[in-house]
């Protein structure tokens, strides 16, 4: 009995090793059935007695696949970091350069205004009006501050040219105009975000300008010093006396009258007759130009020149001359 149930036992086995139960239908027709099961043990193959382990195999792609997908993830994830923090520094960078623009606007625009007040204070000598115009230009600076970002401006007068300039804020006065007053301004600009990521650091330097015609101005004040020189060298006057003198005096300053008018100008003169055996004549001429228009609104500049001349042939000193003025 236990000789067949052994083999009972194996030939069960063997079915089960090839997925096939033995069952009885009701009617007692033995039925051969093959009916799926679960493996919950190792496996046998024909293959040298290698050993399968199905859960095993399939925990460790489970956890291939898991960990592929979590470093995918942290690709992902670290590349958004990187992004996120190159356009935080980009957007940074951005606000200090606009910064930057302002307030380097903001310093030019107080540099013209401080060269037009200047201008305007007194007046220039003719023989040497570029000269103090560039000296009071070069005493200006700015400081500028705000949003972390500094700039600092130092101002020159600039050599005659004709060239543009990228501040365009400040226009009309950026760049240059024929016969305008040019003056450079170097501004130096540094700056750090809030986060220390983003900083800037450049000198920089701006064509600016006001239209101050001061090279014509000089021209016309000494060009009509000199026809009043050249036209009371070859009068004579009745007498060294107001009365005398005066109709030539005023004849003589027409020539600088009318070339002054030309370019737009108002002129003035004054005068005061020396007593003496050449009566002699202290002249003063003024040239201004009017209602310019700058950055502070309209102003004035105004040129003058002192000299002396003598009349074409001695008149009797009568009586001294006080200073007589015509014009502005």
């Amino acid at each position: 009995m236990s000789g067949l149930l052994r083999r009972f036992e194996l030939h069960i086995q063997t079915l089960r090793d090839h997925g096939v139960f033995l069952v009885r239908h009701s009617s007692g027709h033995r039925l051969t059935k093959r009916i799926p099961f679960v493996q919950t043990g190792p496996i046998r193959g024909r293959t040298g007695g290698m050993v399968v382990r199905l859960g095993i195999g399939a925990s460790a792609a489970t956890a291939i696949v898991f960990s592929v997908l979590l470093f995918s993830s942290f690709l992902v994830f670290t590349s958004s970091q990187n992004r996120y923090h190159l356009y935080s520094i980009a957007d940074e960078d951005d606000s200090l350069g606009d910064s930057a623009v302002t307030l380097m606007g903001a310093g030019g625009a107080n540099i013209l205004v401080g060269a037009q007040e200047a201008l305007a204070a007194h007046s220039l000598d003719c023989q040497a009006a570029r000269m103090e115009a560039a000296s009071a230009i070069d005493s200006l600076s700015d400081y500028q501050g705000a949003g972390g970002v500094t700039v600092r401006s130092t101002a020159g007068l600039a050599p005659d040219s004709t060239a543009g300039d990228n501040l365009s804020m400040l226009a009309p006065f950026d760049g240059s105009v024929p016969g305008g007053l040019d003056i450079l301004v170097s501004m130096s600009v540094t700056g750090t975000s809030p986060s220390g990521g983003a900083s800037i650091d450049r000198t920089e330097v701006h064509l600016l300008h006001l239209p101050v015609e001061l090279q014509r101005l000089s021209a016309d004040c000494l060009g009509a010093l000199d026809a009043a020189v050249a036209a009371l060298s070859t009068e004579t006057p009745a007498n060294c006396t107001e009365g005398g003198a005066d109709p030539l005096l005023q004849e003589a300053f027409q020539k600088g009258a009318a070339l002054a008018a030309t370019d737009g100008f108002e002129f003035g003169f004054s005068y005061a007759l020396i007593p003496g055996a050449e009566c002699g004549v202290s002249l003063q001429i003024l040239v201004q130009q009017r209602s310019i228009d700058g950055p502070g609104g309209p102003f004035t500049v105004q040129l003058e020149v002192e000299g002396l001349a003598s009349f074409g042939q001695s008149a009797s000193a009568q009586q001294g001359g006080t200073p007589q003025r015509t014009g502005p």
